[in-house]
């Protein structure tokens, strides 16, 4: 699933991850995971795999390009990729 972001967007993908990785095309993000003290600066060509069971955060630091790839990820993030398009 192909995510767009402008600088200063945020979006929450929840804490059901199993599997997720989060690859940037172009731009920059800072990716915040619950339970790990550590930054995730992704830019062009960078990718993060989030942890099972821990909420994760992205930031766009600037106008940014992503990609979320995982097993039945369409599936399982249908009900975000609806909240995505209607704006809530």
């Amino acid at each position: 699933m192909e995510i767009l972001l402008a600088k200063n967007e945020l979006l929450d993908l929840g804490h059901e991850l199993k599997g997720l990785s989060i690859f940037c095309h172009s731009g920059r993000c800072w990716v915040t995971q619950s339970g790990d003290g550590r930054d995730h600066i992704l830019h062009s060509g960078r990718s993060f795999k989030a942890s099972n069971g821990r909420r994760l955060i992205v930031t766009a630091t600037e106008d940014c390009r992503l990609m979320l790839l995982g097993e039945e990820l369409e599936f399982k993030y249908e009900p975000l990729w609806q909240r995505l398009r209607c704006g809530h």
